[in-house]
């Protein structure tokens, strides 16, 4: 996805021109070398900088990253035999025989999923521990 940075670049130099801005934006970070040129990445950098700073004076959450971001585990329980598995995709390892495919499947649960909608629901905290306790949780890595 390719954004089209100009009417942003106007509006800082708009702002910027003012002195609304200046002591916002011009941080440690922020400042450029007398005579050098910036590079592209350098003026993307301050501009999701700036993007970042107006969204947080306006009260709108912190962006998340598309790609790339930390995912985290959703423990998920087993209806019909009480098991919680540490995640979806040791559920779908765990369970790969019952659909007719192998661990290394990576389409296993959606595939669990698909064939039994009723069966999995997401473990809240309480079930996670009780099944730790009761020896009835499952890592498969």
């Amino acid at each position: 996805m390719v954004t089209d940075y100009r009417p942003i670049i106007n509006i800082m130099t708009q702002i910027m021109t003012l002195g609304m801005l200046g002591p916002m934006i011009r941080g440690p970070s922020m400042v450029l070398q007398e005579g050098k040129k910036p590079t592209i990445r350098e003026l993307e950098a301050r501009i999701l900088a700036v993007e970042g700073r107006i969204d947080a004076l306006e009260g709108k959450p912190a962006k998340k990253p598309l790609f790339g971001g930390r995912k985290v585990a959703v423990p998920i329980v087993d209806t019909k035999t009480k098991w919680v598995y540490h995640s979806r995709s040791s559920a779908g390892k765990a369970l790969a025989a019952e659909v007719g495919t192998t661990p290394e499947d990576h389409f296993a649960w959606y595939k669990l999923i698909a064939r039994f909608p009723e069966r999995f629901k997401e473990a809240s905290p309480g079930e996670v521990e009780r099944a730790k306790v009761a020896n009835t949780y499952l890592q498969v890595d």
